[in-house]
């Protein structure tokens, strides 16, 4: 059985704005730049669907933003979901949380 999430647990705009408010300017960039990162993921995981990892990154550069998505297994666990961008020159990342398993029932 797959669990739900309850409304009340979902993070709105409303809930995480006044956390945002409470950052150090540096932090709100590095923030901006996550943002960005993660949109520019969605869009490439929409226009290339789930090429391997070494073909997008034909496609990066150490400029700001630069996102993709990158599923890891790791000790046979997972798959878990990073989050890769540049910034300030650096390759980064962030870890967003493990992947749902797909449901294959309904196929």
């Amino acid at each position: 059985m797959t669990k739900r999430r309850r409304a009340k647990d979902l993070l709105t705009l409303e809930a995480v704005i006044p956390a945002i408010a409470q950052l150090r300017r540096s932090e709100k960039e590095e923030l901006l730049i996550i943002l960005q990162a993660m949109l520019e993921a969605e869009e490439n995981e929409q226009a290339t669907g789930s090429k391997p990892v070494e073909t997008r990154l034909q496609h990066r550069g150490p400029k700001g933003g630069r996102g993709y998505y990158e599923r890891k297994t790791i000790n046979g666990c997972g798959p878990y979901l990073y989050l890769r961008y540049w910034s300030g020159g650096k390759h980064r990342s962030v870890y967003l949380g493990k992947v749902p398993p797909t449901n294959t029932n309904n196929v």
